[in-house]
């Protein structure tokens, strides 16, 4: 029932297994037409569906005979060249839980977003043109949020909103800028945060202004186990490395903005810290050497034998370190 895929090591389903499948899922609330050249939506849709997608596919409005689908609970637009979300589609599928939005040309969303009280998971991620979301103040059962790849200047939530948040995705937010104080901190469930290649600028308590969020944000989450972020210098780490022990999984990148490379870590390892352009003997960078799995030097400085920096953090051995690479360093020559 299973052919050879495109890719090496994919598989693809045989269209008549496939099809059944779909007859099947029909029957139970689930209708499926995603990947084809379709541009509009049936007009004939049964009341009763819970869980519809058309992903992949071509479609460019949502007609109104979606509205009556009021038990939906899935709907998956992913994909698709749409630019417009009418107002009325959220005030009619209150019961919707889970919502996939991205890769499609919409600039904002009508506040009828917060209609979706029971929402779990709202993924918008390459929504390029994505400048605008209503504040999520009703939005309290969101457990994930992917806002990856947007136009979003600043966080559609305030201090103490999405309690229940427990994935976020701000990565390649290059107009993040602002992020107000209390917004990270108040994510008390929060397990996995990626914030890589994001514009907004870390630092620490006392050296940025009241509104913005400081790196001790990221610190209190005390359910955080995978973390994936950019820094600009080493400033905002201590000598304390008790919030890198309670991860998982994290990759670390500190690399200042003018510093350019093409380098990309060639696998993905569990404890990762690429350092680009940094002063290895900058302080602070401690417990990074020690916590991590994988450690990347790209275009650094400051010594010319690894020795030295053994001796000037005081690392007795890096037990925990299976890759180690070295890239256009020429100041380090043993």
């Amino acid at each position: 029932m299973l052919e050879q895929g495109e890719g090496v090591g994919t598989v693809r389903m045989h269209g008549l297994a496939r099809d059944m499948a779909i007859w099947i899922s029909i029957e139970t609330g689930f209708f499926c037409q995603a990947g084809t050249s379709v541009t509009i939506i049936p007009q004939k849709l049964q009341k009763s569906l819970t869980m519809i997608s058309f992903m992949n596919c071509n479609i460019t409005r949502i007609p109104s005979q979606l509205f009556r689908c009021s038990r939906m609970t899935v709907l998956l637009l992913q994909g698709n060249p749409l630019e417009k979300i009418p107002d009325d589609l959220f005030r009619e599928v209150r019961a919707l839980r889970v919502l996939n939005l991205s890769g499609t040309l919409i600039k904002s969303l009508p506040s009828t977003l917060l209609h979706l009280v029971q929402l779990r998971a709202f993924l918008v991620r390459d929504c390029c043109y994505l400048e605008k979301l209503p504040l999520f103040g009703d939005l309290c059962e969101l457990q994930m949020l992917d806002l990856s790849g947007t136009r979003l200047r600043e966080l559609p939530w305030k201090r103490g909103m999405l309690g229940n948040l427990r994935y976020l995705n701000l990565s390649h937010t290059i107009y993040l800028e602002n992020i107000e104080t209390g917004t990270l901190r108040g994510l008390s469930s929060l397990e996995a945060l990626d914030i890589s290649s994001s514009a907004y600028k870390w630092d620490v308590m006392g050296n940025v202004g009241e509104p913005r969020a400081a790196f001790d944000e990221l610190l209190s989450l005390q359910k955080l186990s995978v973390l994936h972020l950019r820094l600009n210098s080493a400033n905002c780490l201590t000598l304390k490395s008790y919030w890198l022990k309670r991860l998982r999984k994290f990759n670390i990148k500190i690399s200042p903005r003018s510093c350019h490379s093409n380098y990309l870590p060639i696998q993905h390892d569990e404890k990762r810290v690429i350092l680009r352009g940094v002063d290895l003997m900058t302080g602070g960078l401690e417990g990074l050497f020690c916590n991590a799995s994988a450690l990347d030097l790209v275009n650094c400085g400051g010594m010319d034998n690894l020795s030295e920096v053994v001796v000037r953090h005081n690392l007795h051995g890096l037990s925990g370190l299976k890759s180690l690479t070295i890239s256009s360093c020429d100041w380090i020559t043993s």
